[in-house]
């Protein structure tokens, strides 16, 4: 999924969609419901199915929230979106608050009414948030109650985009630089050295590092949408929609991962009772503590077990093979700015000057200065340039061992 800037909300959403989800909330007996940005895999940045905030409020920020009630309603935004959220919002349907200096819980405990229900989606929600809202929450003399099926969702209906499908595709070792059934076990015994028989991993990111795989669902990031739950014994389960699974992904996972669906993940979890499990509580929403618990689990709350191991770059990825290296190098020549050539000169002896096609501006040429240039070995010190200079690139094409290859770094 290719980022763009296109807005695709506008100040009338509130107005429009306010109405439905209280006669939502309503339908379930609810006083209030609790709208954050985040979506079931705490996202920072949406499908836009996923992107409920923005729905119900009009606000397209990065981070937020929003509570609404009966009879009036607030957003929350960090000091990043000051402008922009008043220009999206609708300020006599919102209440414009800060969400740090308070933010929901300083809200609920004085908008909050004795005896009311204030429902939220536990598959939206950290447990450790959650804690600190209930508290307020408590305080005021009402409930937080969860709720099985998200209002909101329930107002958007049919309008609703669909889920990205985006074909998740195996990532070659050749960038990857290690096996995935290495990964997970060696990920297997750090949970077994924790204490822990299984881990429930739901970061995009963890999946995609894990599995060596890649996805679109993510704008910004070519990562997957999906969950799994790893045994120490380094067997995994993948619960993905079936309709991304591409051609080769099931013989590239092999025989130790178990393709599944999203529907088979409440029963997965069940199968872990009596078992211990570690879970992130910043990376996992309260609904897999509550599953797991619920079906006789003990949860463990420990960081993610993949995070600092892809933190933890291999030699493949610390030294890119060279057509990485010319795809950097590519990056770089679109984005630096070239210096004025005079008419008639170029960038390098003996070569016509590159960026706009040599066309005259205005008397002058725009090239290629060398002065302006930046050697692959500046960024890459193993690289095939090592040791050449940006005013010598005989030295770059003599470092080269590959006959015949092309001058990528220029």
């Amino acid at each position: 999924m290719r980022q763009t800037f296109d807005e695709t909300t506008e100040r009338a959403f509130g107005a429009r969609h306010l109405p439905l989800i209280r006669q939502a909330m309503a339908e379930q007996k609810l006083d209030g419901f609790l709208v954050p940005h985040e979506d079931e895999h705490q996202n920072e940045y949406l499908p836009e199915a996923n992107d409920r905030l923005a729905w119900a409020t009009g606000f397209t920020g990065s981070a937020g929230a929003a509570v609404i009630l009966k009879d009036k309603a607030a957003v929350f935004v960090d000091g990043r979106y000051t402008l922009q959220v008043r220009d999206q919002v609708d300020e006599s349907l919102f209440e414009i608050r800060d969400l740090v200096e308070g933010g929901v819980p300083a809200y609920l405990e004085s908008a909050a009414g004795k005896g009311q229900a204030i429902g939220y989606d536990p598959r939206l929600h950290s447990p450790d948030g959650l804690a600190r809202v209930r508290a307020a929450v408590e305080k005021a003399g009402a409930e937080l109650k969860p709720v099985e099926q998200n209002p909101l969702d329930a107002a958007w209906g049919a309008k609703r985009p669909a889920q990205p499908q985006a074909p998740v595709l195996p990532h070659p070792l050749d960038y990857a630089g290690e096996e995935s059934a290495a990964k997970r076990a060696r990920i297997g015994k750090a949970l077994a050295a924790k204490g822990a028989e299984a881990a429930v991993i739901t970061a995009p990111a963890s999946i995609a590092w894990l599995f060596n795989i890649r996805g679109g669902d993510v704008i910004r990031s070519p990562l997957p949408l999906a969950q799994a739950i790893l045994d120490a014994s380094g067997r995994a389960r993948l619960f993905l929609d079936p309709a991304k699974v591409s051609t080769d992904l099931p013989a590239w996972l092999g025989n130790e991962v178990s393709l599944e669906t999203a529907d088979d993940l409440p029963g997965a979890l069940a199968d872990l009772k009596g078992q211990k499990v570690l879970v992130d509580p910043g990376q996992s929403s309260a609904w897999y503590f509550d599953t797991l618990e619920a079906a006789g689990a003990q949860t463990i709350r420990a960081d993610d077990p993949c995070a600092l191991p892809r933190a933890c770059k291999n030699p493949i990825e610390i030294h890119p093979h060279p057509p990485r290296l010319a795809l950097v190098d590519l990056v770089l020549f679109a984005a630096t700015p070239d210096p004025p050539v005079p008419s008639g000169g170029s960038s390098r002896a003996g070569q016509q000057p590159r960026g706009s096609g040599g066309e005259s501006q205005g008397g002058v040429e725009r090239g290629i200065g060398p002065s302006r240039r930046l050697p692959c070995s500046s960024i890459f010190p193993s690289s095939p340039c090592a040791g050449a200079s940006v005013a010598n690139p005989t030295a770059r094409n003599a470092n080269r061992s590959t006959p015949g290859a092309t001058e990528w770094c220029a």
